[in-house]
């Protein structure tokens, strides 16, 4: 039976030690804000917040390398910091983000490259921003990228298992959970900045 094609970006499944942080997104963002997306550190907060900024992820910066990742999001806020199912593009607000650079991240595979064998196991891939986030349930439609998977690539995730679902083979689509190979904390210039 196939698997069931439900991007819903990278999902916190468990922790060595939660470290969920609040960071600001300005309004220059030029993509839509959802839950499992991913971020990258930016840098010092803007006059008007007290929060250091992060960017969504997206295919330019994982093509760049992506060090400077520091977590998928686990909340949306509006500038109020009043929980919302999304932030619009070029819209600011507040996100809410697991830092831990230890934490497995449940993600489903893309189904556009060759179905994944228990050999991928311990192997890196990128995530991929095919789908959009969805504005209906507030989740994002990030996959995780499997063109790299077996050729020796460095990438941003390792990917530790199959997730425990029965209905959840190997092939297209599968869920995996994975941990961060590329992480702003597992850098050492990186850690004292946030």
């Amino acid at each position: 039976m196939a698997n069931e094609d439900t991007p819903m970006g990278f999902i916190v499944s468990s922790t060595i030690r939660s470290n969920i942080k609040r960071f600001y997104i300005d309004g220059a963002e030029a993509v839509a804000t959802f839950h499992g997306d991913l971020v990258k550190y930016v840098g010092d907060s803007s006059t008007s917040v007290d929060r250091p900024t992060v960017d969504v992820l997206t295919a330019a910066n994982v093509a760049a390398g992506a060090p400077d990742y520091c977590g998928p999001i686990v909340g949306v806020m509006d500038t109020d910091q009043n929980a919302v199912n999304f932030l619009a593009a070029s819209t600011a607000g507040y996100v809410d983000v697991e830092t831990d650079p230890y934490a497995e991240l449940l993600v489903q595979v893309e189904d556009g490259g060759t179905a994944l064998t228990n050999a991928a196991f311990q192997d890196q891939a990128d995530p991929i921003f095919t789908h959009a986030g969805s504005t209906l349930t507030g989740r994002s439609g990030a996959e995780l990228n499997d063109s790299v998977v077996g050729d020796g690539s460095n990438a941003m995730f390792i990917l530790l298992r199959r997730a425990g679902t029965a209905a959840n083979d190997m092939g297209a689509n599968v869920k995996l959970i994975v941990r961060a190979a590329e992480h702003a904390f597992l850098e050492a210039d990186a850690i004292d900045a946030v």
